[in-house]
């Protein structure tokens, strides 16, 4: 094989380890993604079955018009 026909075979297996690794970083993105909105939920289910009948008033409040928020999103 001629150097030029080398070079151009390395150009092409570059070409795709950079297309691969892209890849790579857009599937990692989104796994990311599916965590922060898992995590998004979980936080949403807690804030909804907490119960405020023993905490102080203004922290009951607090989680009250967090529920409410919730419940209109």
């Amino acid at each position: 094989m001629r150097i030029y026909g080398k070079k151009n075979v390395l150009k092409k297996e570059k070409a795709k380890a950079k297309h691969d690794m892209t890849k790579i970083e857009q599937d990692k993105i989104d796994i990311m993604k599916e965590e922060f909105l898992l995590k998004k939920q979980q936080d949403k289910k807690r804030i909804m079955l907490i119960d405020t009948k023993s905490m102080p008033q203004y922290l009951a409040e607090y989680y009250k018009i967090r529920q409410i928020e919730i419940l209109t999103k």
